[in-house]
């Protein structure tokens, strides 16, 4: 089949970059045809308008980053690369009225945050409607939502965007999320059943990411704590010292993070390859994020995330949950004692769990495409 891909679009967002990576590549090993639906005037708009009742902390990080489009290009040239070399087939469209019936014969939806509405306001420019599909409302074609996430255990939509959310969403062939809370907000609001997935991330192998990594160089693993924060504070930092003065393993930092004070021109935007990298040849990982969590796990790191309540915090219980590793969540640095450092994971017991919620979401996709 011919595949359209609908997500956030992709930048200097290394976890966005590399699910539509692994959904893309997981279906093209199934011999489909896939195509990123890719909203390309991302990078050329001046600014984004916001308002006051729009505005917030991610609101004003997807503000800062979208500048001139000469600027754009400089900060994203690294992630760019990965993109034009692992994510090559894209239906380019700045409105997606441009979308046409006979582009596709299957959409699927997700994944990451692509049903949160302060993300599709500011990323997508574009309504809640349409990543419910409204562009493509009378199309016959196949349409799923794979592993999307409303981000939040709150639920945000307004009474008329839930009323035709609800329509739109009643028309899907398949609707999973990522989020246990997303299951029952399906259910509640929207009125169709869901089945909670994994994250695409998480249907591929760590050696298939290892491949990636094959002209980068094989590093043994170093005795490093690795501390990757997308929003700084003085807590978090205080709990990764503590972690390294505990087991006395020095800090790697990726400078990639966005903290409160600072801009996306203020650091270097690595590599895709080099940010996953750091997690492989890590000691230790200190993450406050989602995909930092997820990375930390396919490659079987002793790690802490530190809750991103600003990011939402329900991705991360969910997922750990699942796999059993709700105790290496923190939400503040006293958390971390002596006790729970030395604390190991039993990674035999999360293999499993990972094994069987990997083939229900293997199940979930092939079944929903095939029907």
């Amino acid at each position: 089949m011919k595949i359209g891909i609908l997500t956030l679009p992709l930048h200097t967002n290394y976890g966005g970059i590399i699910q539509v990576y692994a959904l893309q590549e997981f279906l093209r090993r199934r011999g489909h045809d896939v195509w990123i639906i890719n909203r390309d005037h991302w990078i050329r708009e001046q600014n984004l308008p916001s308002t006051d009742s729009e505005e917030s902390s991610n609101g004003r990080r997807y503000a800062s980053v979208i500048e001139s489009s000469a600027s754009a290009e400089d900060k994203w040239i690294n992630t760019k690369l990965f993109i034009d070399q692992h994510i090559g087939q894209h239906i380019s469209s700045s409105n997606m009225a441009e979308l046409h019936q006979n582009d596709l014969e299957a959409i699927v939806v997700g994944s990451d945050q692509i049903w949160r509405p302060e993300y599709v306001r500011h990323a997508l420019r574009t309504s809640m409607a349409n990543v419910f599909l409204h562009f493509a409302e009378d199309w016959t074609v196949r349409r799923l939502a794979y592993a999307a996430s409303f981000g939040t255990d709150r639920w945000e939509l307004c009474r008329e965007e839930t009323e035709v959310c609800s329509r739109l969403a009643k028309r899907f062939d398949a609707v999973s999320v990522r989020e246990a809370s997303a299951v029952f907000f399906c259910r509640e609001y929207l009125g169709v059943n869901a089945e909670q997935v994994l994250d695409p991330t998480m249907l591929l192998d760590c050696s298939d990411y290892e491949e990636l990594l094959d002209d980068f160089g094989k590093e043994e693993a170093n005795s490093s704590v690795f501390s990757y924060m997308l929003d700084v504070t003085d807590d978090k930092m205080d709990a990764v010292g503590r972690i390294s003065n505990f087991i006395d393993f020095g800090v790697v930092d990726t400078g990639r993070a966005g903290d409160e004070g600072g801009s996306y021109s203020e650091v270097e935007i690595s590599s895709v390859e080099s940010w996953l990298r750091s997690f492989r040849d890590a000691r230790y990982v200190v993450t406050d994020s989602f995909h930092g969590c997820v990375f930390s796990i396919l490659f079987g790191k002793e790690f802490f995330i530190y809750g991103n309540s600003e990011r939402g915090i329900e991705r991360f219980r969910s997922l750990l949950e699942i796999l059993g590793l709700r105790s290496r969540m923190i939400l503040s640095a006293d958390e971390i004692t002596e006790e729970r450092l030395e604390e190991k994971i039993d990674w035999s017991h999360v293999s499993r769990r990972l094994e069987k919620e990997k083939f229900r979401s293997i199940n979930f996709l092939e079944t929903s495409l095939s029907e």
